[in-house]
């Protein structure tokens, strides 16, 4: 990476931290790297490359609040299994916290006795 873009990149997460923003680093592409900018309705995507070049997406929600089963869409359409289908065990349940908290302190504890 040049100094000219690393001087960028460094200004710009500096310009985030003053500002108070959320972001996340990420590295995605060759001689990039990615910050992951979160804000109320909204999630940017801003590469940073080697030859201080800068690639920026935007992602901007329509503001409609989904319930739990849309989880199932995001499965059903964006995982890869292995065997080409997604089986419906898999599907994501609505759960009672409580019960889950319970199975998994559970699972935990079967796991330590077995170690």
């Amino acid at each position: 990476m040049r100094d000219d873009a690393f001087d960028k990149l460094m200004e710009f997460l500096s310009n985030l931290e003053q500002g108070k923003i959320h972001y996340s680093l990420d590295h995605n592409r060759d001689h990039a790297i990615m910050i992951i900018v979160t804000v109320p309705g909204e999630r940017w995507e801003v590469e940073f490359f080697g030859d201080g070049s800068v690639d920026v997406e935007r992602f901007i929600s329509d503001g409609e609040i989904h319930g739990e089963t849309a989880l199932n869409e995001l499965f059903s359409q964006y995982s890869e299994p292995a065997h080409g289908t997604l089986s419906p065990a898999l599907a994501f349940p609505i759960v009672d916290l409580p019960v889950l908290t319970q199975r998994l302190v559970e699972r935990n504890d079967k796991v330590r006795v077995a170690a």
